[in-house]
């Protein structure tokens, strides 16, 4: 870990005036807490996914890229979160045609409290898995603060939940995390301070298919590496779990194993 600028030396940099040809870094707050920013994203999942049914081994693998702008403004009671998906793409197996298209130009909007808690999401009121997708992954797009900010090198553990709607599924997430920071460095483009989170965690959910209703059930673990710039700002997430599902359809005796590898990456497009 490198050590503080002391504040002296800032001020007495700020009294001799910018070098020629010297480019000053951003400044690196104290304590990190959210405020408003703007940035455009790109988002990369690339999901495996095996499972044995009546003996036979099933594989899908699938890659989506997602292009979206994010906005955080002032808002009652803290901020006002709003993501639109400008563009889409996907490649592989395991997705209805047109989700790409059907995606394109959905906004979203939610309430973001100081610990990075987002909250009263109005999503998009359509069937496109692409956006159920989503709409689960925003729990996750920004850490969880401990109270009253983040500073370099502490460590805390939180735990969140997310519900809702996925294909032809309702689904419950819960995860337990154990969050830490680093230092400030510089990261595509900015200065970030680097967040790891280690996550353990279950989930639930129940749904019908060809007429079959199934329930399903299991855990994982994953991990995250967030880089936030000054104001909470994202610059950088790195992201990956590995969950074992079962699905029981117990209209046909059936427990069907089901092994998923996500890993996900997001970056600042500059």
């Amino acid at each position: 870990m490198r050590p503080r600028t002391p504040s002296v030396l800032l001020l007495l940099t700020a009294c001799a005036g910018t070098q020629p040809g010297v480019t000053p870094l951003p400044p690196r707050p104290a304590v990190l807490t959210y405020g408003p920013w703007t940035g455009r994203y790109v988002f990369v999942r690339h999901r495996h996914v095996e499972q044995v049914f009546q003996g036979q081994p099933l594989v899908t693998d699938l890659t989506s890229h997602l292009w979206l702008s994010v906005t955080t403004s002032v808002g009652d009671p803290g901020l006002r979160l709003e993501l639109v998906v400008d563009s889409a793409r996907v490649r592989g197996s395991g997705l209805a045609p047109g989700s790409a298209e059907g995606a394109r130009g959905r906004r979203f909007e939610a309430d973001l409290y100081p610990d990075g808690r987002l909250e009263h999401v109005v999503r998009p009121s359509v069937a496109n898995p692409l956006i159920d997708q989503l709409a689960f992954d925003l729990v996750d797009l920004l850490p969880l603060l401990p109270p009253g900010g983040a500073r370099s090198a502490a460590t805390w553990t939180d735990t969140t939940r997310s519900s809702g709607a996925l294909q032809d599924m309702t689904l419950s997430i819960q995860s337990v995390n154990t969050r830490s920071t680093a230092d400030w460095s510089a990261i595509d483009g900015g200065q970030g301070l680097e967040f790891n989170t280690a996550a353990r965690f279950t989930v639930t959910g129940r749904g019908e298919q060809a007429g079959q209703p199934f329930t399903l059930s299991g855990e994982g673990q994953g991990h995250a590496q967030h880089w936030l710039g000054a104001g909470g700002r994202l610059l950088r997430l790195i992201r990956g779990d590995s969950t074992r599902i079962d699905v029981d359809l117990p209209g046909v005796g059936l427990i069907i194993p089901v092994m998923q590898q996500t890993t996900d990456t997001v970056r600042a497009v500059l």
